[in-house]
């Protein structure tokens, strides 16, 4: 089942002064039209979507939310496409940033989390890829700077740790 939705509102956000979130094929419908059927309820497609956001993909389980693969415009300009579970970003996508940055990998809970890869766009041309937690490097991976440098090993909270090794830009090692 695909369908499009403007997300107004978090559910907490939405009073009863505002109207509910709608998707396409509610607004497409002949009781939209005033065709008489009874109008469908709030439908929060996506777990706390900020006012703008917009998700076109698959909906299911309790309360019709995002559940399998979607895209969620963002209306900062961020734009996520991949595996949605409970309404949140989870599993395997892409997000690709307004500032031209881009992680592409494992998602829990609207968090890097598991195996990904996060690019800075041009000039910078620095990357991670790797293992992250809650956002944050820990465990294995490799950074590359711009310069070219780059450290190979073990990461807690984005920050070297245990054992690893760090290539300067001309490929001297250096102790890490």
């Amino acid at each position: 089942m695909e369908a499009a939705a403007t997300t107004d509102a978090t559910p907490s956000q939405q009073t009863s002064n505002e109207p509910p979130a709608t998707t396409a094929a509610e607004a497409s419908s002949p009781s939209a039209a005033g065709g008489g059927a009874p109008k469908l309820g709030p439908c929060y497609q996506i777990a706390d979507a900020p006012v703008g956001a917009v998700y076109e993909g698959e909906l299911g389980g309790r309360g019709n939310m995002a559940a399998g693969r979607g895209k969620l415009a963002f209306a900062s300009g961020d734009v996520y496409e991949g595996d949605f579970k409970a309404g949140r970003m989870d599993g395997y996508g892409k997000m690709t940033y307004i500032d031209g940055d881009t992680y592409e990998g494992e998602w829990k809970c609207d968090e890097h989390h598991g195996k990904g890869k996060y690019t800075f766009p041009p000039p910078s041309c620095a990357s991670y890829d790797g293992e992250l937690v809650e956002g944050n490097a820990n465990g294995y991976g490799v950074k590359v700077w711009e310069d070219g440098s780059k450290y190979t090993g073990e990461w807690k909270h984005n920050m070297y740790h245990g054992t690893g090794t760090k290539l300067d830009p001309d490929g001297v090692v250096r102790v890490a």
